[in-house]
């Protein structure tokens, strides 16, 4: 009797588990998830089977750092669409018109020399500007599509929510489509602030929609066409830990990057590829200013590289006042996704901003990261020694439409030559609090409330639907 007692009881308990399905394919899919107290708040919850679905490549690294408890990391093969898929996908990626469709374009145009295909992207962008053509053509990709990349790993957990970590990457759209057409429950999320302009037309929109901040809600509701009853705003999970962040202690950071005791620096992230030589010259503007005393004679560069670069990936202006960073963590070195992003490297990042001087960027993320941190955060607004064409022109990289309200907002300077540039770093290193006025105003725009409980707000929206305590 006693028997029968225990097996009712803990098939009671097994009937009331729920399980919730998180695709993680994007390298920031694991910081903006995993590594903040989303992860945290739902592993929490005995009734709750948490299933991550990951590249196989990255299997291994996925099982060893977060396969516990209630947690299951699921393997996924790389999807194989057909050539008709894949075009329907391609051009869909073009498919609105604003500054920074136009803008990848032409550094497709640049890095490709294909003609044909870039008129033939102009053609959908312009296409694009009319709402009924981006909801026929999400309604042909969608009327098309007969893959089933992940209907046994559907069948196999049974989820009673599948939560897309990044509404626009491949993996998710093919996700929800499939989970859909199985009646499943489908909530999803805009991963970052520029993707509503910047990735075309959303083939795949969910049941219910979480973004950032008030501005990707009004995008949402205007080039999304969401109900905003099915909108929930978060403000950034990932920057909760700067909410709560302890700074290493500063000699020790710098002895991290090998730099002098008592040294002051610039932090510099920029993009590479096309402007690589603008680049350089920026690099060599600053270190000649340094050697000739226009700047501090203590003052160091920082290169902090993009996390999927490799030691040597881009040749980058050498000199003893310039260290370079390599953050992130490699996986393996086959492609430009094989790197993660983990706690250390939250911390590294943090740590960086906290002790840097200033941070120069252009039209980056970590002007809003550098703007958490009440640091002086200058945009370049010039190519280095001259003007250069349009796609290996740091100064044109402006016409992205995510980064016009920074701009118009003042929080970071935009020196247009050489001269305001160095005017600048040294008038911010003479006074930090300079426009930190408007940084306080950029943060509250764009990160919404910013007290360390966005990844609890996000759990706790996604725990309500699954109904659990």
């Amino acid at each position: 009797m006693q028997d029968l007692l225990v097996k009712k009881i803990t098939k009671d308990t097994e009937d009331n588990i729920k399980t919730i399905l998180i695709p993680i394919f994007h390298p920031l899919d694991a910081r903006n998830i995993l590594q903040t107290q989303i992860f945290l708040e739902l592993k929490k919850r005995k009734n709750l089977k948490i299933v991550l679905v990951v590249p196989e490549a990255k299997l291994a690294y996925y099982r060893d750092n977060f396969s516990e408890g209630n947690v299951v990391v699921q393997p996924s093969l790389p999807v194989k669409e057909n050539r008709l898929l894949l075009t329907l996908y391609l051009g869909a990626r073009s498919m609105f018109y604003s500054g920074s469709i136009y803008w990848q374009n032409r550094i497709y145009l640049t890095n490709t020399g294909r003609w044909l295909n870039y008129f033939f992207y102009r053609f959908l962008s312009n296409l694009g500007r009319f709402k009924i053509i981006r909801n026929c053509w999400r309604n042909i990709f969608n009327f098309f599509y007969r893959a089933n990349f992940f209907e046994e790993i559907i069948k196999k957990y049974n989820p009673d929510l599948i939560f897309l970590t990044d509404i626009y990457n491949k993996e998710n759209i093919y996700l929800g489509l499939e989970a859909r057409n199985m009646n499943k429950k489908v909530w999803g999320m805009v991963r970052s602030w520029d993707n509503i302009t910047s990735k075309g037309v959303a083939l795949f929109i969910p049941d219910k929609i979480i973004v950032h901040n008030k501005e990707l809600k009004k995008q949402a509701i205007r080039i999304l066409n969401i109900n905003p009853q099915d909108i929930f705003v978060s403000g950034l999970p990932h920057f909760d830990y700067y909410k709560n962040y302890t700074p290493t202690n500063r000699e020790s950071f710098l002895q991290k990057l090998n730099l002098p005791p008592g040294s002051r620096y610039i932090l510099f992230a920029p993009y590479w590829g096309t402007y690589t030589k603008g680049v350089n010259e920026v690099l060599q503007i600053m270190d000649k200013a340094i050697l000739k005393k226009k700047l501090p004679e203590d003052l160091k560069i920082v290169v902090r590289m993009p996390p999927s670069y490799n030691i040597g990936f881009v040749e980058v202006w050498s000199s003893p006042r310039i260290f370079i960073d390599y953050p992130g963590k490699k996986i393996s070195h086959t492609g430009k996704s094989d790197w993660v992003f983990t706690l250390e490297d939250m911390v590294h990042l943090a740590d960086s901003i906290f002790h840097a001087s200033v941070v120069i960027n252009f039209a980056s993320t970590i002007t809003i990261d550098a703007a958490a941190f009440d640091r002086p955060i200058i945009n370049l607004g010039f190519d280095g020694y001259n003007k250069k064409p349009f796609s290996y022109s740091i100064s044109e990289i402006y016409i992205v439409d995510h980064f016009r309200k920074i701009i118009s907002n003042k929080g970071s300077q935009i020196p247009k030559n050489i001269a305001e540039f160095l005017s600048t770093i040294n008038n911010y290193l003479i006074n930090p609090n300079l426009d930190q006025k408007e940084r306080q105003i950029l943060v509250e725009e764009q990160c919404g409330k910013l007290d360390g409980q966005a990844g609890v707000r996000l759990a706790n929206l996604l725990l309500a639907e699954l109904n659990v305590k």
